[in-house]
């Protein structure tokens, strides 16, 4: 499935990165957002890069192995905003894009994934909810580092 670029040409420009199967499909999907009749849809063919920050404060800290090889572990200290929401200025607010991000997140994230999931039904973020984010993050990072472990990376 193609990729476009859809450039906005109305008083708020802005340019959108697309998958579909066709230009109308494109429009379908931007209609949710605005009017699609002000943006110009092309294929696009460039490098693809999404860059995601869910603002968290981490450090690295430094673990001697069994086998004495050092490895470097990833600590999340505060899980900040996350525990309530994750913005990604790339979603644009509509709901193909709300898709986009839950599934990104899913797939990278799987324990805030399923944390998020539970606290939508929540009206405020309680010290019990950093905690189990902070947890599910933690749990994420520690999850990446050992698949890298048995990767041998």
């Amino acid at each position: 499935m193609p990729i476009y670029i859809v450039h906005w040409c109305n008083s708020d420009p802005t340019i959108c990165l697309v998958k579909a199967e066709t230009e109308n499909h494109v429009r379908r999907i931007m209609d949710e957002l605005a009017d699609p009749i002000y943006c110009r849809v092309q294929e696009y063919h460039g490098p693809l890069c999404v860059s995601f920050d869910l603002k968290l404060k981490s450090h690295k800290e430094e673990r001697r192995g069994d086998d004495n090889i050092t490895e470097y572990h990833t600590v999340v200290d505060d899980v900040g905003e996350s525990a309530d929401h994750i913005e990604l200025e790339l979603s644009g607010g509509f709901d193909t894009g709300a898709e986009m991000e839950d599934e990104i997140i899913r797939i990278a994230f799987p324990h805030y994934s399923s944390y998020l999931e539970e606290q939508l039904m929540r009206e405020e973020v309680t010290p019990e909810d950093e905690i189990k984010c902070k947890k599910a993050i933690q749990q994420d990072f520690d999850d990446f580092e050992r698949s890298l472990l048995q990767e041998g990376v």
